[in-house]
C-alpha cells in the first residue's frame, strides 16, 4: 500500500483543524507548508502525523531518518515536500554527515561537586506512608533518563499478563494536590496523563469521568498511594508496570517505594553512559528539569552529572532490596531481546512469551495515546527495535570520553 500527496495533506489538514490556531486553519496547505513555521506544529504533532501515515500504510517506517539524518540533531523543521519525497524514495539508510563533532563544546569533566549541585537543588521530601499490601505483583523501573526506558516498558506491555501503562509520575508528591500543582505548567501538564488513561483502560471510564476523578482526588489531597490501590482493585493482569525515570532523582523516592510496597520487584536499566549523555543533549533535557536552572550547574556539565546521581541513588537503594530486583542492560535488551524478555518474563512471574516486539505486536492491555503521551515519543519515530542505535556515539570523538565520577560508579555497578 501507498500513500500519495493528497492523502499527506488530508492527514495534516485535519490535524491543524483540531491542534493548531485560527490562522493556521485558514492558510492553504501546499508541499512548501512547513510545520513548525506556518503551521505552528509541535514535535508531538510530527509524531502524530507519522502514526497516522503508518496506519494508512499499514506498516511501520523509521522516520528517524527523515527528522535525525546525522544522529546528533533534530531537524528545525519539515516542509510536505521533504515527508513526501522521504515516503516516495523509501530512505532507509542512515546518512551519517561528515561534519565538525557538534557536541565538541556541549561537554565538559564533571567533579563530584557538580552531582551535589544537582543532589541540593532537588526536593528531597520525607514520607510518612503506611505499607500497602496488593493483590497484583508491581514492579518499578529505575533508570536514569534516556536509558531506553520507553522501549522496555512497550516490549513488556506486549505479554498479555502485563500493564505497562504510560508514566505515572505519582511518587515524587506526598499527595494529588502537590502533583498537580507542580506538573500543571505548559511544559509539564502531559505528565498528569499517564494516570488518567491508565485509569480509562483498566475501569473502562471516559476520558472525562477519570478526569474527575483526578480532580477529586486533587481538592481531597488524596495520597497518590490511592491511585494505587485503585487500580489494582480492578487490575485483570498479574504483572503491573511503574516507569517513571524521575524516580530515580531521589533516594528518599525510592526509599518510600521500598517502605510502602515491601513486595514490590525492581527492574533496573542502564545504558551506557555515552549514548544517555548523547541522547540527554540531543533532547536538550535540561531545560525541561527545573533543577538545572536553581542548581547552578553549567549546561555543559548538566547531563552526565544526571546520569550520575540517578545511578548512584539507585544503585544505592536497592543495595538492599538484590532479592527483588534485577539488573538489565539496554544493549543486550536490544541486541538479544528473546533472551533479556524472557528473563524478565521469569523475574516476573509470568509465563514467557514471544510477543516482545512493540512494532510487530498490538499491545493487548493498552493503547499508546500519542497526543497525550509521557514518556520517550523517539522510540514512536523507529519501525524495530534496533541493535544500531547502541553505537550512534560513537561516531562522535567528543562523546567517547567520560569523567571521573562517571568511572567510578560503572566499577561499582
Amino acid at each position: 500500500m501507498t500513500i500519495n500527496y493528497s492523502e499527506i495533506i488530508q492527514i495534516i489538514s485535519e490535524l491543524v483543524e483540531v491542534r493548531t490556531s485560527k490562522e493556521a486553519c485558514n492558510q492553504k496547505i501546499t508541499g512548501e507548508t512547513f510545520l513548525i513555521k506556518d503551521l505552528g506544529m509541535s514535535s508531538v504533532d510530527f509524531v502524530v502525523i507519522f502514526e497516522k501515515i503508518q496506519k494508512k500504510l499499514g506498516k511501520t517506517i523509521n522516520f528517524i531518518d527523515l527528522i535525525m539524518p546525522n544522529r546528533s540533531s533534530y531537524i528545525e523543521d519539515l516542509s510536505i515536500n521533504e515527508l513526501t519525497n522521504f515516503l516516495s524514495n523509501n530512505q532507509a539508510e542512515q546518512i551519517i554527515a561528515n561534519q565538525k563533532d557538534p557536541y565538541v563544546n556541549r561537554r565538559e569533566l564533571i567533579t563530584q561537586h557538580d552531582i551535589d549541585l544537582l543532589d541540593r537543588a532537588i526536593q528531597h521530601q520525607t514520607y510518612h506512608d503506611e505499607p500497602i499490601t496488593l493483590k497484583n505483583q508491581l514492579c518499578f523501573l529505575l533508570s536514569a533518563p534516556r536509558s531506553g526506558s520507553t522501549l522496555l516498558r512497550r516490549m513488556l506491555g506486549c505479554h498479555q499478563n502485563i500493564y505497562a501503562p504510560m508514566e505515572l509520575h505519582l511518587m515524587g508528591y506526598q499527595n494529588f494536590s502537590q502533583r498537580k500543582q507542580e506538573l500543571q505548567t505548559s511544559e509539564h501538564s502531559h505528565l498528569l496523563e499517564g494516570t488518567v488513561v491508565a485509569r480509562q483502560e483498566i475501569r473502562q471510564m471516559k476520558p472525562e469521568v477519570s478526569r474527575a476523578v483526578e480532580e477529586m482526588y486533587s481538592q481531597d489531597r488524596r495520597s497518590v498511594t490511592q491511585f494505587y490501590k485503585e487500580i489494582d482493585n480492578h487490575l485483570t493482569q498479574d504483572v503491573w508496570i511503574d516507569k517513571t525515570p524521575s524516580y530515580a532523582f531521589s533516594t528518599s523516592i525510592i526509599e518510600r517505594i521500598k517502605t510502602i510496597f515491601p513486595d514490590a520487584k525492581f527492574i533496573h536499566l542502564t545504558r551506557c553512559p555515552n549514548a544517555v549523555i548523547k541522547s540527554m543533549i540531543d533532547s536538550e533535557l535540561g531545560q525541561l528539569m527545573r533543577f538545572q536552572q536553581t542548581s547552578g550547574i553549567q549546561n555543559v556539565c548538566f547531563a552526565e552529572a544526571l546520569w550520575c546521581l540517578c545511578e548512584r541513588n539507585i544503585l544505592e537503594s536497592l543495595s538492599t532490596a538484590k532479592t527483588r530486583s534485577i539488573h538489565i542492560q539496554f544493549e543486550e535488551l536490544v541486541s538479544e531481546p528473546e533472551i533479556v524478555m524472557h528473563q524478565l518474563h521469569d523475574f516476573l512471574g509470568v509465563n514467557p512469551s514471544m510477543a516482545i516486539n512493540p512494532y510487530d505486536t498490538i499491545n493487548p492491555n493498552t493503547e499508546e495515546k500519542i497526543e497525550s503521551y509521557a514518556g520517550d515519543l523517539k522510540t514512536f519515530l523507529r519501525n524495530s527495535i534496533d541493535p544500531n542505535v547502541t553505537s550512534e556515539w560513537k561516531q562522535f570523538d567528543s562523546l567517547k570520553w567520560l569523567s571521573e565520577p562517571t568511572k567510578q560508579i560503572l566499577k561499582a555497578a
